[in-house]
C-alpha cells in the first residue's frame, strides 16, 4: 500500500515537473502572437485594419500627413524590408545619396512587406503627383496639395486596395528617414527638392 501510495507521488511529481513549463511555454507564446507589435500583423488582420483606420482617421482629420507617424505606421502595419536604389546610393561606413537623375523623379528606397509596399523617392517639382491625380480613374479620399490618398476596388472578396501619395519638404524627410547622414554634398544634391511617398496598402476584412 506504502509502495503503491509512493509511486502515486513520484507520478504527480513528474507529471508536474513536465506540465509546469509546458503550460509556460504556451504562455509565452500566446503573449508573443498578441502582444509583439513584430508579429501580431502578420497574422492579425484585425488588428492591422485597426491599425490601419487609426491611421487614416488622423491624417483626414489633420488634412495632413504626420511623416514621423507615418513612417512608424508602416513598420507596425506590415515589417518588412528595405531595397536600395543602388544607382544614386553608395555606402561609405553609412548610406550616401551620391547622385540624382537628371529625370523629374529618382527613386531612393523600396520598401517591400506582405500587406505594404512603397517607394520613397525624390522629385524637383509637384509633377509626379500632379500627374498620378490626373490619370488617376477611381475613388478619392482625399485630395489637396500635397497628399492624395485613393482606395481601388478590387476584384477579390474581403479585399481593398488604398495608395497613399505624399509629397513633402526635405527637411521632413531628415527628421523622419533616418537611412541617411544628409553630410553637406548629400544636402547639395537635395537643394530644393521634394521627398515624394508612394504606398500601396492592402486590407483584408
Amino acid at each position: 500500500m506504502q509502495k503503491k501510495s509512493k509511486e502515486k507521488r513520484d507520478f504527480c511529481f513528474t507529471n508536474t515537473v513536465y506540465t509546469l513549463p509546458l503550460i509556460f511555454l504556451l504562455l509565452t507564446i500566446v503573449a508573443t502572437l498578441f502582444l509583439n507589435p513584430g508579429i501580431r500583423p502578420r497574422w492579425d488582420k484585425k488588428y492591422r485594419a485597426n491599425l490601419f483606420n487609426n491611421f487614416l482617421e488622423q491624417t483626414l482629420s489633420a488634412k495632413t500627413i504626420d511623416a514621423q507617424k507615418f513612417w512608424l505606421f508602416r513598420e507596425r502595419f506590415s515589417p518588412g524590408s528595405f531595397e536600395l536604389n543602388r544607382s544614386v546610393i553608395d555606402f561609405k561606413q553609412t548610406f550616401t545619396i551620391s547622385n540624382l537623375d537628371d529625370s523629374k523623379m529618382t527613386p531612393l528606397l523600396f520598401y517591400h512587406s506582405p500587406f505594404l509596399d512603397s517607394v520613397d523617392s525624390i522629385t524637383k517639382d509637384f509633377s509626379p503627383l500632379l500627374d498620378i491625380k490626373e490619370n488617376y480613374q477611381g475613388r478619392v479620399i482625399f485630395d489637396n496639395e500635397n497628399l492624395f490618398i485613393t482606395e481601388t476596388e478590387t476584384s477579390k472578396d474581403q479585399l481593398k486596395k488604398y495608395n497613399i501619395y505624399f509629397i513633402l519638404p526635405i527637411e521632413e524627410m531628415r527628421m523622419t528617414n533616418g537611412l541617411f547622414d544628409y553630410t553637406s554634398d548629400e544636402l547639395e544634391l537635395l537643394e530644393n527638392k521634394y521627398w515624394l511617398n508612394n504606398s500601396e496598402i492592402i486590407i483584408y476584412f
